[in-house]
Parts: C-alpha cells; structure tokens; sequence
C-alpha cells in the first residue's frame, strides 16, 4: 500500500501550481550536506541512549551508491561478531537499533552506521529546503487536508523531519514525510480534487523528490 501512496503522490506533484511571490531557499552547497549529516548522525545517537562520553569518533566515507548501504552495513555488524546480520549479493537484512539487546550491540550499530553516512541523495540537500517544505505542510498542507475531513496522523516534529532517514533506522537512503501518507484511499472518488485543493508539494520548486 505506501509504494502505491507514493507513487500517486508523486503523480500528483504536477499539480502544484507556480504561485508568484513564493521565496525559495538557496541551491545547497557541500556544507549544508555535511549539516544534515551530522544532524542525522546525532539522532542516531540519541536512539543509542548511550552516555556522550561513549560516542566515539568516526571518520565517515561519503556512499555514493545507496544499494549498497544495507549490504555494507551488515558486513560491518557481522565483522564486529553479531552473527545476527546478513548481508549477499542481493539483499540485506539487519535488526534495527530498538531490536539491539546490549549497550555493546547498540554501540556497534552506530559505529557501522556512522562509518558510512549516506549522502543526501534523494533528500532535500539542506536544513533551509527541509524548512521550507515542513512549513508549507504544517501551515498549508495540513489545514487544507483536514479541511477535507482527512485527519494527520503521526506527524514529524521539525527536527525528525530533518534528521530521519527511515523508520527506526533501517532505511539508509533519506525518507521524507508528507502528511499525504494520512490519505486513507487515493483511488477514492474526489482524491484529484482535493489535490488540486491541497498540492502535495509546494508551489514554484523543483528540488522535492518523494522517497
């Protein structure tokens, strides 16, 4: 069911129209990529629950190739002796950070994790366009959906938002939310007018890709 929300809503993103007047946030440099990252890698950490004092220091490798990330990363588990993950030629399978079982494990996780950040391939490319995209959800998109008698479910805060890359961690490549996802049944009579009530995206941009 999500790839077919996802697909329609991609779909639908000809539907935003090109209102005038609407400031756009500046193309992302190196540096901004580097910000999200780092915010990532921080996020992670928190879900670790570890003292500060045991975050070690990672020198990341910039992944340019996102399949594989997953197979990298169990390799990485398995090289540290959690015999748990797996990793071949076509697929990957990992536990996620909840499903660790020591303070070992966890820490072990974030280091592969943090060994490997994936670049913002697929996102937003910086903190500006995460903020401008969240701003038109929760002061346009949002209202005008529950205007519709949708009810929004679950959304992110501003820096979830920025910061997650997937449920729990277990994707790699950047996962963003759109309050679109609350839609129960795109193929209900009426989805297309209220798109085009409520654009999925904002108006006057091209950067915004769904995952």
């Amino acid at each position: 069911m999500w790839l077919r929300i996802v697909l329609f809503v991609a779909a639908l993103a000809t539907l935003a129209g090109c209102s005038v007047g609407v400031p756009l946030p500046p193309d992302p440099t190196s540096r901004d990529t580097d910000e999200l990252l780092t915010m990532q890698l921080d996020a992670v950490w928190d879900d670790t629950g570890l003292d500060d004092s045991l975050r070690p220091e990672i020198q990341p490798e910039r992944a340019t190739d996102s399949a594989l990330l997953g197979p990298t990363f169990a390799r990485c588990m398995m090289d540290r002796g959690w015999t748990a993950y797996f990793a071949d030629e076509t697929s990957a399978n990992w536990r996620a950070m909840s499903e660790a079982r020591s303070d070992e494990e966890r820490l072990d996780w974030y280091a592969c994790y943090a060994s490997l950040p994936m670049s913002d391939v697929g996102g937003l490319g910086s903190v500006a366009r995460y903020d401008f995209v969240y701003d038109y959800y929760q002061q346009t998109l949002i209202p005008c959906l529950e205007g519709h008698g949708f009810h929004v479910f679950q959304a992110p805060s501003r820096n979830e938002f920025r910061t997650r890359t997937g449920i729990d961690g277990m994707f790699f490549v950047p996962f963003v939310w759109n309050p679109y996802y609350a839609v129960p049944d795109f193929s209900a009579t009426g989805s297309l007018r209220v798109a085009e009530e409520c654009p999925p995206q904002p108006p006057r941009q091209d950067f915004y890709a769904f995952n």
